[in-house]
């Protein structure tokens, strides 16, 4: 659209797909009578600007919306999710209502919530919602309302509710939005150092905002020094740091809205960066029954941390942290004792020699079952029957990243040991050493 303003460049369609479902929603309502508001839900991971996104779009669409635009906050001061109680009365204050004036119980003020918005054209954006429970009951019933909320995790059971998700910004997106950050002479004077950027930020509005303001407050510093800084992971957080917000704290409101399994899957998941991973991999981690660990990696996937790289297929679904979370996850295995980084990497060449051991086992009746004193618990069976289940042809294929990974990092000790038991346990099969199984030699 012409005219758009350069903070959102890349998310224009987004930005007309929420205005144009919102619009019809209300026209509909003024044809066929009043019907509940349909609200729109904006997802997108930690950075991807979702709070930006809906004020813009509530700008779009202020001469549509006339009586009233309400900005609410779901979340408290302390970055706990606010209850359902406070979020209508935040509401019901907006409307200008006195304080003393609010009702006491929930009821009655989601009641006067749909009272004051009854007969009027108002646009309710609500952000940084966290569950249903904080907007179900106070959605207008009128459907000459609008309801707009930016969320940190999907949000399933919201009847009727169109979600419109936000993605990274394209190569040459991030390009054009560090552009208008810098100024395009400063962009075109260091092209590689500019492109490096927006990889490293991950497309990510509020990384690449980070990452400018750092430059434009020293305008005679070239880019590459501070690219080259950004490529390492330890440094990555500290740098995109922005006024009292940045990544950090972006990706650390989400975190601490997961429950402990979540958490620790993210944790654990920081000793394979960069690297796709079937849902055994999260069973391995958490030594867990893969229902279980499912269930957490579906917490993730809910708050934008994780991605679902590939659905179906003879391997299953497909997942990947996000780079910056990646990065947030591996400071805090570092926080946490060494030992941490070990068992991670254990559990995970211990459903590697449990896989290619049940492989031995489906190939040629029988395979070396010796015990080993490194594997930190036996849950080994179940492991290799989830990672098996579409065929030998593919459990080596779908994660060969991550065994390179966790070979690469089994230096000494038990990890060495586990790295040897593993690729020994692999050499009945020679054509995965043609295909990039690491030389023991050179893996530990």
């Amino acid at each position: 659209m012409a005219g758009e303003p350069s903070a959102y460049v890349g998310q224009t369609d987004a930005a007309t797909e929420a205005s144009q479902f919102l619009t019809a929603a209300s026209a509909l309502a003024a044809v066929v009578g009043s019907s509940s508001a349909r609200p729109v839900v904006v997802l997108g991971q930690p950075g991807a600007g979702k709070t930006a996104f809906v004020t813009h779009v509530a700008h779009r669409l202020r001469d549509r919306f006339p009586d009233a635009q309400l900005y609410i906050e779901a979340l408290s001061d302390n970055g706990q999710p606010a209850a359902p109680a406070e979020v209508a009365a935040r509401i019901l204050r907006s409307l200008g209502m006195p304080p003393d004036a609010v009702p006491a119980a929930f009821s009655e003020r989601a009641a006067a919530v749909r009272a004051h918005l009854a007969a009027r054209r108002v646009l309710v954006v609500v952000d940084d919602v966290v569950d249903e429970e904080q907007v179900c009951a106070l959605l207008p019933a009128s459907g000459h309302c609008a309801v707009l909320i930016s969320a940190r995790r999907r949000l399933a059971m919201l009847d009727g509710a169109e979600t419109v998700e936000l993605r990274p910004l394209s190569p040459a997106q991030g390009l054009a939005f560090l552009s208008s950050l810098l100024g395009p002479q400063r962009v075109m004077a260091e092209p590689a150092a500019a492109e490096a950027a927006v990889a490293l930020c991950g497309g990510l509005p509020l990384a690449l905002r980070a990452f400018a303001s750092r430059l434009t407050a020293r305008p005679h510093r070239a880019m590459r020094p501070l690219v080259e800084r950004l490529a390492d992971r330890s440094e990555q957080l500290p740098l995109l740091a922005f006024g009292a917000t940045g990544m950090a704290r972006s990706i650390d409101l989400s975190y601490r809205l997961l429950p402990d399994d979540a958490r620790r899957l993210m944790r654990m998941l920081a000793v394979l960066p960069a690297a796709a991973f079937g849902s055994w991999i999260a069973a391995a981690l958490l030594d867990a029954p893969l229902e279980d660990a499912e269930e957490a990696l579906q917490r993730l996937v809910d708050a934008c941390l994780v991605e679902v790289t590939a659905y179906g297929g003879p391997a299953g679904p497909r997942y990947r942290l996000h780079d910056l979370p990646q990065a947030f996850a591996a400071d805090l295995l570092r926080g946490r004792e060494a030992l941490d980084q070990e068992e991670a990497l254990l559990r995970v060449l211990g459903g590697w020699l449990a896989i290619a051991q049940e492989a031995q086992r489906q190939a040629f009746g029988a395979a070396d079952q010796s015990p080993h004193a490194w594997l930190p618990r036996d849950r080994r069976g179940s492991v290799a029957t989830d990672a098996l289940r579409s065929g030998p042809p593919y459990w080596y294929a779908e994660d060969r990243r991550s065994l390179s990974i966790a070979l690469a990092g089994a230096h000494d000790g038990a990890l060495a040991a586990a790295a040897r038991d593993v690729v020994e346990a692999m050499r009945p099969f020679p054509h995965l050493h043609d295909q990039g199984v690491p030389d023991v030699a050179r893996a530990i």
